[in-house]
């Protein structure tokens, strides 16, 4: 894929690689963050509940810990009722346009400016554009035909990415 002034590619994600790819993210950099807010609130209930008996103490605490989770699954649980679905992605100099077709028939554009990327990484042979926290875009191997079309789309969203942040 030659230096142009954009670069395009269609894919469609399974909700196995969403749930997939989320997973593993979340083991790379997110867990530390959701088990300790899910102790906390743990504790913060069973603590708060301390006249009430022990049992309904731990139910409120685990009820707590299980709306964490919720919470924290929650970007995933939405995207992948999405999932399976045509996807176009177009990396430019001023970012990303991806457009996803949505039941309406109409079709959902999200643009990113690369200044508010956090990460691009590599997922199991494909790329993922972070945008901070949970959210970001997940791109199949199987979007390129070979995994030199997929190694110059990676280093041309790097360095228009570089370029924008100065």
């Amino acid at each position: 894929m030659p230096d142009t002034e954009h670069l395009s590619v269609d894919y469609t994600l399974t909700r196995g690689q969403v749930w997939r790819g989320y997973g593993r993210l979340w083991l790379r950099s997110l867990w530390p963050i959701d088990v300790g807010l899910a102790f906390l609130g743990f504790v913060v209930v069973a603590e708060l509940s301390a006249n009430i008996r022990t049992l309904s103490a731990l139910a409120m605490g685990v009820g707590m810990a299980v709306a964490w989770l919720l919470l924290t699954l929650s970007p995933v649980i939405a995207y992948a009722a999405r999932a399976a679905w045509p996807t176009s992605m177009q990396i430019n100099r001023a970012g990303i346009v991806t457009s996803v077709p949505r039941l309406a028939g109409t079709l959902h554009q999200v643009d990113l400016a690369w200044a508010d990327t956090t990460a691009i990484d590599e997922l199991d042979g494909g790329i993922v554009f972070r945008s901070g926290g949970r959210r970001g875009f997940i791109v199949p191997s199987s979007a390129f035909a070979t995994l030199a079309d997929r190694d110059a789309f990676a280093r041309q969203a790097q360095a228009w990415r570089l370029a924008a942040k100065g």
